[in-house]
């Protein structure tokens, strides 16, 4: 394969990558849906509002700071 044609290849596939990028962005901005930051730190799982729904028997629970000592 010529080198020519090698350089040609990469500059395609990084346009395309560039372009689909760039899509999304204008999507996300005109506050269409997009899969630009479409999950969250959480995964994925989100219901038509936005909030992720908890699992079933899951509970958060927060420890006090004085337990965060070490001893």
């Amino acid at each position: 394969m010529p080198l020519w044609l090698q350089h040609l290849l990469v500059l395609l596939i990084v346009a395309g990558c560039f372009g689909f990028v760039a899509r999304q962005l204008v999507r996300t901005f005109r506050l269409k849906k997009s899969k630009l930051g479409a999950c969250c730190a959480k995964g994925c799982d989100v219901n038509e509002t936005g909030k992720t729904q908890p699992a079933a028997g899951e509970r958060i629970v927060f420890m006090p700071v004085e337990m965060l000592r070490k001893r």
